[in-house]
């Protein structure tokens, strides 16, 4: 994952849980109004939403 997409999930992610924001949309624009590429936001809400998603999977059996 490039440094700068990382660092966008951390910014998102602690926006949202030291802010309480729940909206995708209102967290987007906080991102970019603190200087992250519109494109690195939209890469690192998909990076979270994977992880998120990967969370809530069931387990695998092999």
């Amino acid at each position: 994952m490039d440094p700068t997409v990382f660092d966008a999930v951390r910014f998102l992610v602690n926006q949202a849980r030291l802010t309480g924001i729940g909206s995708l949309a209102a967290l987007r624009s906080d991102a970019i109004a603190a200087g992250f590429v519109p494109d690195d936001v939209d890469t690192a809400i998909a990076v979270w939403a994977g992880y998120e998603r990967g969370k809530c999977a069931p387990p695998v059996n092999d």
